[in-house]
């Protein structure tokens, strides 16, 4: 035995660099026992074998940790044991040189202060950028307007339906068919009114010329009678006889005319009650106002129409066509006025040029959406209801982006954010459901500044250590052998 010299000891067993961490965290548990040599002056064994050195510390130790307990004793020794027997293993390094090691830690008081080890990790600092997002939509080819067809026979039976939803129909071309037993009866009795006022007509205009003869002939007969008064060959009498007949004759002929009149008047009666009777037996036929195709049909047989119902039927017109889609509260928000889009549809190769005409100015359903329309340009052909979709780039907007390496998802999104003492906590977010290019948009959740864990977020729990990429490695000037440095890292 000889009693340890600490420069001459330290030059001996130390040779290369190695991670304080892993070695000097089980070196340090001699701090006790060099203490308590250094104050009492006691020389101890440098020399001895792996196996010695390792009997002699273990059981030197474990008398002064535990003086009374034979089982805290045993406890530490075995423990220790364990510890310096995978030293023995290796074949690399003497009990010397952990001696060494405490040593350093007991007398140099300028030495850093062990380090916990932590798990390498790659992280980024988030921060805002500016982009562009682009967005898909999915919808549908419709027309521009929509035209609601409905009876204009209130409380009718349907006895008919003849065209469908989805099928394109010509102008006047006839959808339904209401009951016509009541319009029937409506019609026959105005028919039969007409023919009365017509010969009622007749009749007066008949009687009408004949008081006009008698008138004729009664102004002739007072006219002779004047004109022979003077001569005597009648007398006063007989002339104001023939001028009270042609008043007679003037007062029937008015009668006539005013019968004639009223025969008119009930003959035009007659005329409009039949003319309603034949509008409305057409009416009784439910036609399409103009070409185009039937968007839906709630008309059926047997049902009762009403003017206060539902249309029977939505005809959308031929002509110009459109692209229909639904957008969320946000997206509504960001689409620009007069907004460019390229409209495509399956099984059509070139796609059509449209532009944003009608966005809406609320949003309804649970899920809070709200209809935009795009007119196409050049695209009156497009069959009405085809399925379509169209690309278009919303206004540009700051935000938060994130690789998809670093968001995880259970089911909702988070990410392990980075504190002051390198530590990781977990924090939810929400997301953009539309990316910029290979990037996750952030709406929620995060500030710019933050460090977060950008890859390897599987590998640890909240509260966790880790070592950034960037954070240098704490290192001790000690000598290992090779084979020692590649075990140890």
């Amino acid at each position: 035995m000889s009693a340890l010299h600490f420069p001459s000891a330290l030059k001996a067993s130390i040779g290369r660099p190695v991670y304080a961490v892993e070695s000097a965290r089980i070196c340090l548990k001699f701090v006790d026992f060099l203490k308590l040599k250094k104050k009492k002056r006691i020389p101890f064994v440098v020399s001895l074998s792996n196996h010695e050195s390792s009997k002699f510390a273990s059981g030197f130790l474990a008398s002064r940790l535990h003086p009374s307990t034979g089982s805290g004793r045993t406890g530490f020794q075995s423990s220790l044991q364990t510890y310096l027997g995978r030293i023995n293993k290796l074949k690399e390094i003497t009990l010397s040189t952990l001696f060494a090691l405490a040593l350093i830690a007991c007398n140099d008081s300028k030495a850093p202060a062990p380090q916990q080890a932590g798990l390498r990790v790659s992280v980024l600092t988030v921060s805002l950028s500016t982009h562009s997002e682009s967005l898909t939509l999915n919808g549908q080819i419709v027309a521009r307007e929509q035209i609601r067809i409905s009876t204009q026979m209130d409380g009718l039976r349907i006895v008919r339906v003849l065209a469908d939803q989805g099928q394109r129909v010509e102008k006047d071309a006839v959808l339904a068919e209401l009951d016509s037993a009541t319009m029937d009866a409506e019609f026959a009795q105005a028919q039969q009114q007409g023919l009365s006022s017509n010969a009622a007509l007749v009749q007066a205009r008949a009687q009408q010329a004949q008081a006009q003869s008698a008138l004729t002939l009664a102004l002739a007969d007072q006219q002779r009678f004047e004109s022979v008064l003077s001569q005597g060959a009648v007398s006063a009498q007989d002339v104001e006889a023939r001028r009270n007949a042609a008043q007679q004759g003037r007062d029937q002929l008015a009668l006539a005319s005013a019968n004639v009149n009223a025969a008119l008047a009930q003959q035009r009666i007659a005329q409009a009650a039949l003319a309603l009777a034949v509008q409305q037996r057409a009416r009784l036929k439910i036609r399409a106002p103009v070409a185009g195709t039937l968007s839906d049909r709630q008309a059926a047989v047997g049902s009762i129409a009403s003017m206060s119902d539902a249309p029977l039927f939505m005809l959308m017109p031929d002509g110009a066509r459109e692209f229909e889609a639904d957008l969320d509260l946000n997206q509504l928000a960001r689409l620009p006025e007069g907004a460019e889009a390229s409209v495509e549809i399956a099984q059509l190769a070139q796609p059509f040029r449209a532009h944003l005409r009608v966005r809406a100015l609320s949003v309804r359903g649970s899920d809070r959406r709200g209809p935009v329309r795009f007119a196409l340009v050049d695209a009156d052909r497009l069959p009405i209801g085809a399925s379509a979709s169209a690309n278009l780039v919303l206004t540009p907007q700051s935000s938060i982006s994130l690789p998809p390496s670093a968001v995880l998802f259970d089911p909702e999104p988070w990410v392990y954010v980075v504190d002051k003492n390198s530590r990781v906590q977990r924090r939810a977010l929400k997301l953009s459901a539309n990316g910029y290019g290979d990037q996750l948009i952030v709406l929620s959740g995060l500030s710019a500044g933050e460090t977060v864990v950008a890859s390897a977020a599987t590998l640890l729990s909240p509260g966790a250590l880790i070592r950034p990429v960037n954070a240098a490695p704490v290192l001790v000037d000690l000598k290992l052998p090779a084979t020692m440095q590649e075990k140890s890292l």
